[in-house]
């Protein structure tokens, strides 16, 4: 659990499986979702580990929903990966303002990235309370690990 990588695998891996499972039984969408991550050769060291544990945790009737394993591609090549690193560059930075009161570099001011604040995000927090929930979890054996509320902004 002091990995940071699952915290933030299992966290996006549910989070979207929670939206594309909703999207299924609406009948939006059909099919596997799979998980398509930057070519970095740490993440391909890292990630497909804690991904197929994220995955054994998973409800059965959720766990064939996701691809088997995760996709590394170049950015440079795969454009839905430039849009997905400038949304989360822009998170950093609110991040940064709004916690740490380090406001936007005038070479890069807010209002330039105002679109990036009409695409819907699942921002969530780790704190305290749910990491030690997870644990505690995890240390009894649990296959699945319950919702906690998260932290928004």
């Amino acid at each position: 659990m002091g990995r940071p990588y699952f915290i933030a695998l299992f966290d996006i891996i549910t989070r979207l499986l929670e939206t594309h499972t909703g999207l299924r039984i609406a009948g939006a969408v059909d099919g596997v979702l799979d998980f398509i991550f930057d070519n970095n050769p740490r993440l391909a060291a890292t990630v497909p580990h804690w991904y197929q544990y994220t995955r054994s945790l998973l409800h059965p009737i959720v766990k064939n929903s996701i691809g088997g394993a995760p996709r590394f591609e170049d950015d440079k090549d795969f454009l839905p990966l430039q849009a997905a690193d400038a949304q989360s560059w822009y998170y950093r930075r609110l991040f940064s303002e709004r916690l740490r009161n380090e406001p936007f570099k005038k070479e890069l001011p807010k209002e330039l990235f105002a679109p990036l604040d009409t695409i819907p995000s699942a921002m969530s927090f780790w704190g305290p309370e749910r990491m030690c929930f997870a644990v505690d979890q995890a240390n009894q054996g649990r296959t699945t690990v319950e919702r906690l509320p998260s932290r928004r902004f």
